[in-house]
């Protein structure tokens, strides 16, 4: 049976997380991600490690997915050539979860989230090992924020079509590839600030990207 939480405005108790902790099969997790939470819920997993073998969608609207930090650990299984979350509903959060990859290495097409909801949130979080690690497409209003990437292969953050989103305070550490915030050339109004790479570059390809989103330039 499982117990989600009341509205995700107020706190938080003990007995939540210790129920939320007692979803650890692959069966639970992924039924629980997929089925629930219900409208304006939120979706506490306590501290383990899940593996992952197929994309989990999130079609839920007003929704907020909490784990425990590093201690909260999803897992994509080797050899998965899609996307560990897919996000098609609105006003979703995902926050203090690690997610990593059993190769760990980021050279196979494996990814994190893909997302297509309006207003999605992802805060807090950990990156290990995806080849791509978030992409969003045809989207308004994302908010990436202090999250952590390593060991991506071919980028971290892939915007497309997307407008005004807020990407600021992620760090970006030991990855393949130079290109680690990217937006195609249909991206407008965006603001990328105070986002750092560990030994790589932060930049966007896109000539047109840079003269409509914010910071207009190559390195931001």
């Amino acid at each position: 049976m499982r117990r989600w939480s009341g509205q995700s405005v107020r706190a938080v108790d003990a007995r939540e997380i210790e129920h939320a902790a007692m979803l650890r099969s692959n069966g639970s997790i992924i039924a629980a991600l997929a089925n629930g939470p219900q409208d304006e819920h939120c979706l506490l997993l306590g501290a383990g490690t899940w593996n992952i073998t197929g994309t989990i969608t999130i079609s839920k609207s007003n929704v907020t997915i909490r784990g425990l930090g590093p201690e909260t650990k999803l897992q994509l299984q080797r050899g998965v050539n899609a996307a560990l979350l897919v996000v098609t509903g609105d006003n979703v959060t995902i926050e203090n979860i690690s997610f990593l990859t059993e190769s760990g290495t980021g050279v196979s097409p494996e990814y994190a989230i893909s997302v297509t909801g309006d207003n999605c949130t992802i805060r807090d979080c950990t990156f290990n090992g995806f080849y791509r690690t978030i992409i969003a497409t045809n989207n308004l209003r994302m908010m990436l924020a202090n999250n952590r990437f390593k060991n991506s292969g071919a980028g971290c953050i892939d915007l497309n079509n997307t407008d005004y989103s807020v990407v600021s305070g992620n760090i970006i550490e030991t990855n393949a590839a130079g290109n680690e915030i990217d937006l195609d050339a249909s991206c407008q109004y965006n603001s990328i600030f105070g986002n750092v790479a560990v030994g790589g570059a932060l930049y966007m390809p896109s000539a047109t990207a840079h003269a409509a989103n914010n910071p207009a330039a190559t390195t931001f």
